[in-house]
């Protein structure tokens, strides 16, 4: 900063009290305070008492009922949630008993991409409960999203995971949320080699009799096997009226 500039300043600090400063006085002094490091000294005056005659509000500490209804708040955002957000999420997951978990989860969770990520959650606390989380789940994307989640990916699925080697209970866990959708194979097919490398991980024909809605829905998309869809059908019913 020039010498002139700082005589400047020193010369007007010493001319006004602060009181009397505009705005743009107030803010020049704090660049030049920013950048020189230089202390304003103006003169010491006794300032009048806080004259307003609005109540204050006095805010006590917030129950453990009230953070559970923030975090349930959350997790019913219609938009994805800021990884703050999610650190919150997570933290009060992780240290809520098995009997407060009803509190902080909602009755549905709008947005897929939280319902990956809030599961995902509880699967990590070993606190995920399929007659708890199942209502979560209504497509095969849905489970993938939750897979995802699982490996740290990006749950919006704009890029590809790769997918970590499952538990066992894990994979029951996918299986079973993805044997109760439907359709399956048709939603499978929107993100068919994601797909078909999670089951090269999840190994569906290890549980064929008891998934076997899954291990089929599998089996079409490793061998290519050929799929009507629904739009498929629809066309073939025009043409043939």
């Amino acid at each position: 900063m020039p010498s002139s500039w700082r005589k400047l300043f020193r010369k007007q600090r010493l001319r006004r009290r602060i009181e009397n400063r505009s705005d743009a006085q107030l803010y020049l002094n704090a660049i030049y305070h920013y950048l020189t490091l230089d202390l304003p000294a103006y003169e010491r005056t006794s300032r009048p008492t806080f004259q307003n005659d609005e109540e204050l509000k006095v805010i006590d500490l917030g129950s453990k009922d009230d953070f559970y209804a923030m975090i349930r708040q959350l997790i019913q955002a219609k938009t994805s949630i800021s990884d703050t957000d999610r650190e919150d999420v997570g933290a009060a997951v992780e240290f809520a008993e098995p009997d407060e978990l009803d509190a902080i989860l909602p009755d549905v969770i709008p947005f897929k991409e939280n319902v990956g990520f809030m599961v995902g959650c509880l699967l990590k606390q070993d606190k995920a409960d399929v007659n708890r989380i199942g209502r979560y789940f209504k497509t095969a994307t849905d489970v993938l999203r939750l897979a995802v989640a699982l490996s740290d990916g990006d749950i919006s699925l704009a890029e590809a995971t790769r997918f970590r080697k499952l538990k066992r209970s894990e994979r029951r866990l996918l299986l079973g949320l993805l044997e109760q959708c439907h359709p399956i194979v048709e939603d499978m097919l929107r993100y068919k080699e994601r797909w078909i490398r999670l089951g090269e991980i999840l190994h569906p024909s290890e549980y064929k009799h008891r998934y076997a809605r899954c291990e089929e829905a599998f089996d079409i998309l490793r061998n290519n096997k050929p799929f009507t869809t629904y739009n498929t059908s629809v066309e073939l019913a025009f043409q043939s009226r």
